[in-house]
């Protein structure tokens, strides 16, 4: 059995709510957010128009116009100012909300090896 390690990080969330949510999402990010199912999530890059890299996270879709964009703490503020730049006649509105935790664990069969149990859903609040 090999050993298991584990670590919380702090993280920013950007609601991203409108009727036209999905199809501005779709444009901004690399992931196929129209694709997405309401619940599900996937990780995803947010570029510049050149190629540079603004922000890696994850997107959440809470429902048919609501989506979570979940980033490393600090980078909240960056993500509304990039996505805002391209926010032309759209019903799309960006709200930084309360950030949470997320546990990240590493290690040769962690779930199956009894060290943690599995992960709940992305959003989902474990306790410590």
């Amino acid at each position: 059995m090999g050993h298991v390690i584990g670590a919380w990080f702090e993280r920013d969330v950007v609601a991203v709510t409108g009727k036209d949510a999905a199809g501005f999402l779709q444009g901004q990010l690399s992931q196929d957010v129209a694709a997405l199912p309401v619940g599900g999530s996937a990780w995803s890059l947010l570029l510049q128009p050149t190629g540079r890299l603004v922000a890696w996270l994850r997107v959440t879709r809470d429902g048919e116009a609501s989506f979570r964009l979940d980033v490393a703490a600090g980078w909240a503020e960056a993500v509304v100012e990039r996505l805002s730049r391209f926010k032309i006649r759209v019903d799309v509105e960006m709200t930084e909300v309360d950030g949470g935790r997320m546990l990240s664990v590493r290690g040769v069969d962690a779930v199956t090896a009894g060290a943690v149990d599995p992960l709940p859903a992305p959003g989902s609040s474990v306790g410590v």
